[in-house]
């Protein structure tokens, strides 16, 4: 069985829908996720900040380290849902809205053994070791932050703080 985890910095996700953007999908992190991590307000590193959450658009800004801001907004940028078919179900008094055979996406760890997907588009979370998948497609994320100071905002795909998500 192929692993769903991936090398990517994995942030908890609330259960809010998906934002469709021009070519991907957004999922905001939990309200306080990312600064709850971050030990202070001010950058530990450079970051360079966007327009768009994607490498691709306009640089806003160039963040030197010892810089104060906001407390950021976590972000996963969707590049690929991927896809997983499950084969069986470890934990019966799981309450799942799906059963062996069903095909599943968005598989994502939130932490502390939970991880979450999409079926039939809603989403649901389960304890990793509840169930038993057969991945078909690995999921492909990017990770994204909002970083204001007051006077520029824009995005990053590093984590600038000293903290739990370095």
């Amino acid at each position: 069985m192929k692993s769903v985890y991936t090398s990517l910095l994995l942030i908890a996700l609330s259960a809010v829908p998906v934002l469709a953007t021009e070519q991907s999908e957004i999922m905001a992190g939990c309200e306080g996720e990312g600064c709850g991590c971050a030990r202070e307000k001010v950058t530990d590193e450079a970051a360079v900040l966007y327009e768009k959450m994607d490498k691709a658009s306009s640089q806003v800004a160039t963040l030197p380290a010892g810089t104060a801001t906001q407390p950021p907004e976590a972000y996963m940028k969707i590049i690929s849902r991927g896809s997983a078919v499950l084969t069986a179900i470890h934990n019966p008094d799981a309450k799942l809205p799906v059963k062996v055979g069903d095909k599943i996406d968005t598989i994502m760890n939130e932490g502390e053994g939970f991880t979450s997907a999409r079926f039939n588009d809603a989403s649901f979370s389960f304890y990793f070791s509840d169930i038993e998948l057969n991945v078909t497609e690995e999921p492909q994320y990017e990770q994204w932050y909002k970083i204001d100071t007051g006077s520029v905002s824009g995005y990053s795909n590093i984590f600038p703080y000293e903290g739990c998500l370095e």
